[in-house]
């Protein structure tokens, strides 16, 4: 992933035995490009917190959408709105963006998504 950060940016990113990550790059811009992609894939969503993601897929039970990085989460199509939501398609299409909660993360690092009342 590393390699694929560096060929997509420019910039050079060196690992220290401790953990530590240091970015180099003659432009300003690559090097905060890299640092987001990086700090994307060691985030952790956390309950409560709030966000603007696009609708991946949908299924007949939710849709899946993407908040960061790699990470996607599941709207239950009983959490799509206050009211009964029959058919998910009635409520979102892929590539909309929606403002969701997130109300778990379950031991599998599964998030669990609300599009009402958030």
């Amino acid at each position: 992933m590393i390699n694929k950060i560096i060929e997509q940016t420019g910039v050079k990113i060196d690992i220290e035995q401790d953990g530590s990550i240091k970015i180099f790059s003659i432009d300003e811009a690559n090097a905060r490009k890299a640092k987001q992609i990086i700090e994307d894939l060691v985030r952790v969503a956390h309950v409560g917190e709030i966000f603007v993601g696009k609708v991946k897929r949908i299924e007949k039970f939710g849709a899946f959408v993407s908040l960061f990085g790699h990470t996607d989460g599941l709207i239950h199509v009983s959490e799509l709105d206050a009211k009964r939501v029959t058919h998910v398609e009635d409520v979102v299409s892929i590539g909309d963006e929606v403002r969701v909660k997130v109300i778990e993360v379950d031991q599998h690092g599964r998030i669990k998504l609300r599009a009402r009342r958030c």
